[in-house]
């Protein structure tokens, strides 16, 4: 794994997930699917990310209901 370069301040990241088919694919699978997939691209590219810069949208598409985090 590459290691990041001390010399220079840690590059910081947020994640913003969104999911239109909440309901259809049963939960959270799906942005939980997207955050994972950030949270390992942070990882090996070296960035720095606190678990309260994550968020996400979830908007069920037959009843159109957001949550939002």
């Amino acid at each position: 794994m590459m290691q990041p370069d001390r010399s220079e301040p840690p590059k910081r990241a947020a994640i913003y997930t969104r999911s239109y088919q909440l309901k259809h694919l049963g939960g959270m699978n799906s942005i939980q699917a997207q955050i994972d997939l950030c949270k390992a691209y942070c990882a090996k590219h070296g960035y720095m990310l606190s678990e309260d810069q994550i968020y996400y949208e979830a908007i069920g598409l037959a009843t159109e209901d957001t949550e939002k985090h």
